[in-house]
């Protein structure tokens, strides 16, 4: 405009151009919203049309644009959904992001070449909301999972391990499955006797302060406590939490019970001796087995508990009874002892007529852990033990005493070193009994 004014406008610059006049002044009122932009002169729309008109490039919708872009959208959320059921978040955010990108990607190239107008935006948003809702729905589900879980076993089995079954509820199949397990049976001697004169308030808290600490022991050795029963408790392992080392663990927790023990009989004497009252040492058997078992969700469906069945678990219950025949604190089953090898057993009794079974059991006293079973003498112990039980089978009374006394001066010996190793004391006066009430073959 200035250029027409002051005469310097060269008339070439325009020669056989389309001119149009206008004014961009905001006082004019002659500014225009567009897609692109929120201001622009209405002159410069209108140049922008008669463009377009002598160009002959139009923008076209075909008519399969809807289509195609609602087929994308389901394609794409219904892939995206899924990648997050099966491979997690991560992976479908990954496929989810590319799909975008070849969704803008191929709008912009049919616009480009064939002045074809699709929308990437809205499929673009829509799937972005599939995977957030998808995602939550995931997050929803895993926190249900995670808490169910805390709720059916916080109550049996350490806090570590129902965190490790809550963060992989994969691990765990609480409809029921057959897996070999080691269970443990463990009975307070004497109970009876024990519990005659408490009234029932005082009963319940001397049952608390004894299980207490069993229980925290079980459950350090990553046990699972299947239930109590008066004066008894049963655990198992290898389930829900498979374990390798079940029946090592077990053995482990037995002998730490047996050591706690005679730790609590301690503290019992003391605080009975300080309130001026007589006190009797208190004892438990343990029983240890290790075989298939169903493990699973045992009830209905109003109520249930995670627990075991099979015959494993009657032979456990039958060995912890046969802890009072044969005087040993810990006892085995075959299958026990062969998967804990490394610790130090005792073997009692070769062909063991169980209550209630009909096929004999060999069986083993557990008397220490894999320390004391490398000692040396700890081999010389089971070799003058099976002399004593060699002895006794051949009623042979001056040689099973011989060897009674042998084997009990090599146990005293063994346990000023393991102070943890059980006491045979017993099991040797069992034995010395068995010798006693049968005929003497050496007279």
């Amino acid at each position: 405009a200035h250029s027409i004014l002051d005469g310097s406008f060269a008339p070439a610059d325009v020669a056989g151009r389309h001119i149009l006049i206008g004014a961009s002044a905001t006082g004019l009122l002659d500014l225009r919203a567009t897609p692109l932009a929120s201001s622009v002169p209405g002159v410069e729309i209108h140049a922008q049309a008669v463009e377009q008109m002598l160009s002959g490039a139009h923008l076209v919708r075909p008519p399969f644009a809807t289509g195609a872009e609602l087929t994308f959208l389901v394609a794409a959320s219904a892939l995206v959904a899924w990648l997050i059921r099966r491979s997690g978040a991560l992976l479908a955010a990954a496929i989810g992001a590319a799909a975008i990108g070849l969704v803008v990607a191929a709008s912009w190239w049919a616009f480009s070449t064939a002045g074809y107008l699709f929308d990437p935006v809205y499929p673009s948003i829509a799937l972005l909301a599939v995977y957030l809702a998808g995602s939550l729905l995931s997050f929803i589900k895993t926190e249900t999972d995670r808490a169910r879980v805390k709720r059916a076993f916080g109550h049996y089995v350490a806090a570590p391990v129902v965190e490790e079954l809550a963060a992989d509820p994969s691990r765990l199949k609480l409809g029921g499955e057959t897996r070999d397990v080691t269970l443990l049976f463990a009975d307070v001697r004497g109970f009876s006797r024990l519990s005659e004169g408490m009234d029932a308030e005082t009963l319940i808290l001397f049952v608390n302060r004894l299980f207490t600490p069993m229980s925290e022991i079980i459950l350090d050795h990553r046990g699972t406590i299947d239930k109590f029963m008066g004066d008894a408790v049963m655990a198992f392992w290898n389930a829900p939490v498979a374990d390798p080392a079940h029946a090592a663990q077990a053995c482990r927790a037995a002998l730490a019970m047996q050591t706690r023990m005679i730790r609590l009989n301690r503290e019992e004497a003391a605080r009975r001796a300080a309130a001026g009252e007589a006190f009797a040492p208190i004892r438990i058997g343990v029983g240890l087995n290790t075989g298939p078992c169903c493990v699973g969700n045992v009830g209905s469906p109003q109520r249930f508990d995670y627990s075991v069945l099979g015959d494993a678990v009657n032979v456990a219950s039958r060995i912890e009874g046969a802890t009072k025949i044969y005087g040993a604190p810990i006892i085995a089953g075959e299958r026990t002892r062969r998967e804990a090898a490394g610790f130090a057993f005792l073997e009692i009794d070769t062909a063991a007529r169980l209550r209630g079974k009909d096929k004999p059991e060999r069986l083993y006293a557990l008397v220490g852990d894999e320390t004391l079973a490398a000692d040396p003498g700890f081999a010389r112990l089971a070799t003058a033990y099976a002399d004593v039980q060699s002895a006794v089978a051949a009623r042979d009374g001056a040689i099973a005493a011989q060897k009674v006394d042998e084997a009990r001066g090599l146990a005293r010996t063994l346990a000023t070193s393991h102070p943890a190793m059980m006491p045979i004391d017993t099991l040797l006066d069992v034995d010395r009994a068995r010798l006693e009430a049968a005929p003497d073959a050496s007279n």
